[in-house]
């Protein structure tokens, strides 16, 4: 499955439809509550039903492309959103106004990893009429985009805030939160990806090193999806509560449990309404950690947890939350199997394979073209891009075609799908190098890359999504192969090029610096993490007036 959500919206959400496609809107909503609740079966039956009798009808076709990719047709779902893409211009050629259309649109193309699509065409929507949801997903999506700066960013998602979370009611009762530095706290993880999801790879080892005589963990999961991953997380909490189905619902939770700091993983990626919830302060401390590596621009949201490189020094005042810098590393990780690793793949093969198992969001005409630079300048060399989809046409004629008006020709560059956990890990032992794309940098792929023990080219940014692989590099001595630009980049790689074949022991080195680092020191920092909750918290109580309140359950 995908990493980034898809996103459909609801067509009746934002004005009423043409009342000739006023009945199709409101069977689309319907199959979109049904998909919700993992009834893909009966939505696919109501969107094809609705394209047979409105074939012209953009948030149809959109449904329906969404729901194949999430049941892993890419390439049928892939042609469903073309055509979303299709009848929506045509449509907003006919009716500029069209609000649908410009929703679905924009909706298709960031499903297609098409972000600057993507935004442009939610800029659009969104003049016609502020909608919080498609609002936050363009802020998300203007991340991946390399003419993007903090600043831009910064003032996006303070317009996000003035649009829709300033204007919510605060609750008038105080918080009954006792104000004693010392005591047990109650910390609150919120997230939509509370399954096999980059994030569990962070949150698993954190809450298993949490020390439980000082801590009491509470997570509330706002998403649909469960599997293994989080049957392994229950039991590893005091308390799990599952709030899928209203914001309402998780505030209520909140108060009740009288969480004193509560942690966002998801920032904009998170369902609007369960984002909204921060809005209205139901804990004394709010904290936006890991989900989303840029400013929320919530006026109640405390503070931004990063670490010495990231978010880039110099651009904490881009952020509407207080920057807290966390000493050795914004996260740790616990690598998703024990794959040994690979020799080289050039040792056999006698050429150089680069490789990226980054999102294809992240992969820009702007990074092939870099990419294509280090092709032309490492004779005979390859590259592989791995990841869900890619191994589909729609996918091979955009990076194959891209690549080709840059002179590399097709045959250089490899495509392949997911695979499962394991086939993963064993993939990265058909690359020699990784290449880091910009200026959305990976987070996770990196970790699993030198976990594989691969030596790794990046470029530093100043937005934040610019600095993760910049600091983890830096954790495991490689601080070299980080460029400032494209130039550096390229020479990193002819460098790299020439020297993986002639150190034997370079793979297992990077592995045992990668084990060696405060990444995955467990716990280690968990403790670096409590001890920055428990400086916020003393930091809020001095703020407090001496005074007594009810106790925290326990």
């Amino acid at each position: 499955m995908p990493k980034t959500k898809t996103g459909r919206g609801s067509p009746g959400r934002h004005k009423p439809c043409p009342p000739d496609l006023r009945l199709a809107a409101n069977q689309v909503i319907e199959a979109n509550l049904l998909q919700d609740r993992g009834e893909a079966t009966r939505a696919e039956e109501i969107y094809r039903r609705v394209i047979r009798e409105n074939p012209h009808f953009s948030a149809a076709w959109l449904g329906l492309g969404v729901n194949l990719l999430e049941r892993g047709d890419f390439a049928e779902g892939c042609r469903c959103l073309l055509r979303t893409v299709a009848e929506a211009e045509m449509t907003i050629r006919r009716s500029p106004a069209d609000l649908v259309s410009h929703v679905a649109r924009a909706n298709a193309q960031k499903a297609l990893f098409r972000p600057a699509e993507s935004v442009e065409s939610a800029r659009r929507a969104l003049q016609l009429a502020p909608e919080a949801r498609l609002h936050s997903q363009m802020l998300f999506l203007m991340n991946f985009l390399p003419e993007s700066t903090p600043e831009a960013i910064y003032a996006e998602a303070l317009r996000w805030n003035s649009l829709y979370a300033a204007p919510l009611p605060r609750p008038p009762r105080p918080l009954p939160n006792l104000p004693d530095p010392g005591r047990r706290l109650r910390i609150g993880y919120v997230s939509p990806d509370l399954y096999e999801h980059p994030v569990m790879k962070f949150l698993l080892p954190v809450v298993e090193s949490h020390d439980h005589s000082q801590f009491t963990v509470v997570v509330y999961s706002v998403g649909r999806k469960a599997d293994a991953r989080t049957a392994e997380l229950r039991p590893l909490v005091e308390s799990f509560a599952a709030c899928p189905d209203s914001g309402a619902e998780l505030e209520e939770r909140i108060r009740a449990d009288r969480i004193d700091i509560l942690v966002d993983l998801a920032g904009h990626t998170m369902p609007i309404e369960h984002f909204l919830v921060f809005a209205r302060k139901p804990a004394p401390i709010q904290v936006s950690w890991m989900g989303l590596l840029c400013t929320t621009g919530l006026a109640e949201m405390d503070y931004y947890l990063g670490d010495r490189d990231m978010p880039c020094p110099g651009t904490e005042h881009w952020f509407s939350e207080t920057v807290y810098r966390l000493p050795r590393a914004p996260a740790c990780y616990r690598p998703p199997g024990d794959a040994p690793v690979a020799p080289p793949p050039s040792l056999e093969r006698g050429y150089i394979t680069f490789g990226s198992f980054n999102s294809p969001a992240k992969i820009g005409p702007h990074v092939v073209k870099v990419w294509a630079e280090v092709l032309r300048s490492v004779p005979r060399s390859r590259i592989l891009l791995k990841y869900w989809g890619m191994q589909t046409e729609t996918m091979r004629d955009r990076y194959q075609g891209w690549f080709a008006r840059e002179g590399i020709a097709r045959e250089r560059v490899l495509m392949a799908g997911v695979s499962p956990k394991m086939e993963y890990l064993e993939a990265y032992g058909e690359v020699d190098i990784a290449l880091d794309p910009f200026p959305y940098q990976g987070g996770s792929t990196t970790l699993d890359s030198l976990w594989m023990g691969l030596p790794m080219v990046a470029m530093n940014g100043r937005l934040a999504v610019g600095r993760g692989t910049t600091g983890i590099l830096k954790a495991v001595g490689l601080p070299d192969t980080i460029a400032d630009s494209p130039e550096q980049y390229v020479k990193a790689a002819v460098l790299l090029a020439g020297i993986v074949g002639r150190i034997p022991d370079m793979r297992r080195n990077i592995r045992q610096a990668l084990q060696a680092s405060p990444f995955m020191d467990e716990a280690g920092f968990t403790r670096d993490l409590e001890a920055a909750y428990r400086d916020m918290w003393r930091i809020w109580c001095r703020k407090q007036p001496a005074m007594g309140a009810a106790p925290a359950p326990e």
